[in-house]
């Protein structure tokens, strides 16, 4: 009887720490790379941070909008007015900034559905966006070069190029903002008790 409750104890026991080294390694699963706590490097929270960046994205989107159907429609008025040996220069910008433009159109409706996303906790609406961004960011990289490289070197180019870098650098932050807050999202959506137990 003793040999078995000692037995009992000990298997108990093993049983326990068992189930303490698992939690362990639970807890020790690395935190992935660049996930930061805070917005701006100061006390801004994730989420205020995120929807602050997005409503400027929202904005800077819209005045990219306005100033990019305006460029291209003085491209397209110089395109059929311009004599024929400089046609396939003009021609080469105006195709550069109908990209431009039809980026910045389709780019409107993913930020109103990222701001849908961050305002109703919709974890999925930020994701769609993530990888848009992520895409977008690509795409205005190659389009930049490629304008750069047909672009003479003058006081403007090197504005336009200072341009470009800020851009793409805010594309790149924000990426990794939203990135984090994205990750607390599916976090907090994971230990949230089942709909069961809400109603209970």
């Amino acid at each position: 009887m003793g040999e078995k409750l000692d037995r009992d104890i000990t298997v108990t026991k093993s049983e326990a720490f068992s189930q303490q080294a698992k939690m362990v390694d639970h807890g020790a699963r690395p935190r992935p790379r660049l996930v930061l706590e805070q917005c701006c490097y100061c006390c801004i929270p994730l989420r205020i941070g995120s929807l602050i960046l997005a409503y400027l994205f929202l904005v800077g989107d819209i005045v990219n909008i306005i100033l990019s159907i305006t460029g291209f429609y003085s491209l397209v008025s110089i395109l059929l007015t311009v004599p024929e040996n400089y046609k396939s220069f003009v021609l080469k910008y105006t195709i550069i900034g109908g990209i431009d433009m039809v980026a910045n159109l389709i780019e409107l409706p993913f930020v109103v559905f990222l701001l849908i996303g961050l305002h109703k906790e919709k974890s999925k609406y930020v994701r769609v966006f993530l990888v848009f961004l992520v895409v977008i960011t690509v795409v205005t990289l190659v389009q930049r070069i490629v304008s750069l490289s047909l672009s003479t070197p003058s006081v403007a180019h090197i504005l336009w190029i200072f341009v470009a870098l800020v851009h793409i650098a805010f594309n790149v932050y924000y990426i990794v903002v939203l990135r984090s807050h994205y990750l607390n999202m599916v976090e907090d959506a994971k230990n949230l008790p089942p709909p069961s137990a809400q109603q209970a």
